[in-house]
């Protein structure tokens, strides 16, 4: 059986040869898939414990509290300071809507007015992590900044200000900026021009010279010590309101899941069309062979040996569609996936060569179920015929 298997193969070079492109297709669909499935539930398990690792804390009234009460806690590895408020830049104009209900009972000190965060570091903000403000020129504010500031693009191009001009404010300060960024966040219109993305600021928390925030994040090692710290936070502060920081792995989680939805109905498609030329091409190759099978079941070989010999064939032919599956898969995995997904990947391979053979071994698994499958339901038309009527018919 498994001779006449292998020469059958041999002598049918170029059928062989299509049904081999045939099984890469379906092979390479299959290992993509479940190396996809193995990369998103992974990253989404990283991510989760990443983004459940951090803690932020602000009063139930909004009001201002010394955040040094929280940097004794030693579990935690880092903070990031939140202080906000509303400050008037002096000879620069702001950003104001063209079409706009201005109010008239502002008073000055409400006029041409900004909002501006400062904090101790500004790469982790909500806002550059989602996406929605993106740093153009310059770099991030960092802990050691003093009198540094982060401005939006549209505000610098009115005032024609560049990296490295000096901006001066109502606290009589002059601040540096050293990063120009650009975006939108969710903006909710009172009436000041601080309610524009546009006129906002980024700054030092050093510069404000005190010790109250408005908000401060903890950062933890793991996701035990943030669920152990915030059962503590909230015995201890009944005032305060303690939450985990998952706004960004909501709003990174959703990308992941939509791009993994389009990757697994586009390989899926590319299955059920090979599945459907593959079992075409299997009843004309049948076809071909009725003599054969009217011969080989009257001089006694049992309808099994047929189905096994047939088995064989696609077998043999599926080791080399094999070897081309899992270079192809690789290189799909490591230069598209890699892309859409950033680290899912990275995550991938630290399982290491043994868990990515795993996941081809069970894809080569479901596609040996598939040959089977499919050469008994095209043979089984056959089979269920003697010997006599199959070859009377070819008679």
């Amino acid at each position: 059986m498994i001779k006449r298997s292998i020469y059958y193969v041999t002598r049918k070079k170029k059928r062989s040869l299509i049904i081999m492109m045939i099984l890469t297709i379906i092979l390479s669909c299959l290992y993509i898939s479940s190396s996809i499935t193995i990369a998103a539930t992974q990253l989404e398990k990283t991510m989760y414990e990443a983004a459940n690792t951090s803690l932020s804390v602000t009063k139930k009234d909004q009001s201002l509290f010394d955040y040094r009460e929280y940097k004794e806690i030693k579990q935690a590895k880092g903070y990031t300071l939140y202080y906000e408020g509303l400050t008037q830049p002096r000879n620069l104009h702001v950003i104001e809507a063209q079409q706009s209900v201005k109010r008239d009972d502002l008073s000055d000190e409400y006029k041409n007015v900004m909002s501006y965060l400062a904090t101790n570091q500004t790469k982790s903000h909500a806002l550059f992590k989602s996406g929605n403000f993106v740093l153009k020129k310059g770099r991030h504010i960092q802990e050691t900044d003093c009198n540094k500031v982060m401005v939006h693009e549209q505000f610098a191009k009115k005032n024609h200000l560049a990296l490295h001009d000096f901006i001066n404010l109502d606290n009589n300060k002059k601040y540096e900026i050293i990063g120009i960024f650009s975006g939108k966040k969710q903006e909710r219109y009172t009436g000041l021009t601080s309610d524009f993305s546009e006129n906002m600021l980024f700054m030092d928390y050093s510069s404000q010279q005190t010790n109250n925030v408005h908000k401060i994040i903890m950062y933890f090692d793991h996701l035990k010590d943030t669920r152990l710290m915030m059962k503590q936070l909230e015995k201890n502060h009944p005032d305060a309101f303690v939450e985990m920081d998952t706004q960004t792995y909501e709003e990174t989680l959703e990308a992941i899941t939509h791009i993994q939805y389009i990757i697994k109905v586009i390989v899926c498609s590319l299955i059920v069309v090979a599945l459907v030329v593959l079992s075409l091409i299997l009843i004309l190759w049948l076809r071909e062979r009725l003599y054969e099978i009217g011969i080989l079941l009257s001089v006694g070989f049992h309808k099994s040996e047929i189905l096994g010999q047939f088995i064989c064939e696609l077998l043999f032919v599926s080791i080399p569609a094999a070897v081309l599956s899992f270079g192809l898969g690789h290189i799909f995995l490591k230069y598209v996936i890699n892309v859409l997904l950033k680290n899912a990947y990275s995550l991938l391979l630290e399982y290491g060569f043994r868990q990515e053979g795993m996941t081809f071994i069970g894809s080569y698994g479901i596609l040996a179920g598939v040959i089977i499958i499919s050469v008994i339901t095209t043979c089984g038309m056959f089979l269920i015929k003697k010997p006599q009527e199959i070859l009377s018919k070819m008679s």
